[in-house]
């Protein structure tokens, strides 16, 4: 039997589509990679969002912490053990952060936050926040808490760098014990004439501590810079910190008589004058009524100028006092002691201390 070629035209055909067939699987394949491309990318994106959004809450619960730090009830309250698994080296942890700061929500993310400290440094704080969800980030960030701390448990109701003289009127001392100091000065007691200051009341006499310090009056009471003090007057905060200097004088800013009272028996306050010129010194009087420290500088020291005046804390002159006049009562602090808790703070981030894992 003979058999025929198939026809050209069938042969034609059949390459057609054949090469029809190669060219649909190549676009397929084309067509694959590109959504598989498009795909990643997608799922890329996502997790960038959800990241940045992970990022965002660890952030805000930093941010948080940090203004719940601020209040000063609230980091004075704060408890301390050792771990020595901090970050940054850091040893000690705090033990009882308030729940509303250790277990935040922020944007639908779980944020958990410790804090620490090195026991060297313990003014240096770091804040760790950990925010999970669709995504899980680590911030931290360290922070300076500057705090008004004292040198001595107990500040007596004066307290002055140099000798006392020219002490006129009726001025009262009211010794919460008897025997009790209420002067001390960086001078023998030969330097100290209280004149007509009365040192006893209700039966209780106070004394004076003569040779009490060698060191500036500031540095005797306080543990706590000026610079940092200065720093915490002029933060927006309901203690009454009050802090006046050579530029306030220059500005202008500074009064010319304080009739204010300041502090109270639960949140003294402290008032600080710290004038290079006695003309710009203001002078306190008009029944006013100060719970907590009054701090005058030398050039201030010497006639303070006072009238109707009662103080319940201190007064800390950083040189010679040479007159004090006028009705002027003075109180200790109450209990007798310096208050232990801390007055005023202010929390600084720490330039380049931010990370984020």
């Amino acid at each position: 039997m003979t058999h025929r070629p198939a026809p050209l035209s069938r042969q034609h055909g059949l390459a057609t589509l054949t090469t029809a067939l190669i060219m649909l699987f190549l676009m397929s394949l084309m067509i694959f990679n590109t959504s598989s491309g498009m795909l990643l990318e997608l799922k890329t994106g996502n997790n960038q969002y959800y990241q940045a959004k992970a990022l965002e809450a660890a952030r805000g619960g930093i941010d948080y912490t940090v203004s719940w730090l601020d209040v000063s009830s609230n980091y004075s309250s704060l408890s301390w053990s050792n771990d020595a698994t901090g970050p940054s080296g850091n040893n000690q942890q705090a033990t009882n952060l308030s729940s509303s700061v250790a277990s935040q929500t922020i944007g639908g993310y779980t944020v958990a936050v410790t804090l620490w400290r090195d026991s060297a440094d313990t003014s240096i704080l770091e804040v760790r926040a950990i925010a999970s969800g669709d995504a899980s980030v680590t911030v931290r960030q360290k922070i300076h808490a500057k705090t008004i701390q004292f040198n001595i448990p107990s500040v007596p109701p004066l307290v002055i760098d140099g000798c006392l003289s020219g002490v006129t009127g009726t001025p009262d001392m009211h010794p919460a014990n008897d025997g009790d100091f209420v002067i001390d000065s960086s001078q023998a007691s030969s330097c100290i004439d209280t004149g007509h200051l009365n040192m006893t009341n209700d039966g209780k006499t106070g004394k004076v501590h003569q040779t009490a310090f060698s060191s500036s009056a500031w540095d005797y009471v306080f543990a706590t810079s000026m610079s940092d003090m200065k720093a915490l007057a002029a933060q927006s905060s309901a203690d009454a910190i009050y802090y006046y200097d050579d530029t306030d004088a220059t500005n202008k800013t500074a009064p010319e008589n304080w009739h204010d009272d300041v502090g109270s028996e639960s949140s003294p306050g402290i008032l600080v004058f710290n004038f290079s010129d006695e003309k710009d010194c203001p002078k306190i009087n008009g029944d006013v009524t100060i719970y907590g420290i009054v701090y005058y500088s030398a050039a201030c020291s010497k006639n303070p100028g006072w009238g109707n005046f009662i103080l319940h804390g201190s007064v800390v002159f950083e040189g010679e006092v040479t007159q004090m006049t006028a009705n002027t009562q003075y109180y200790p602090w109450t209990g007798g002691s310096t208050p232990s808790y801390t007055i005023a703070m202010d929390f600084a981030k720490l330039p380049a201390s931010w990370r984020d894992f």
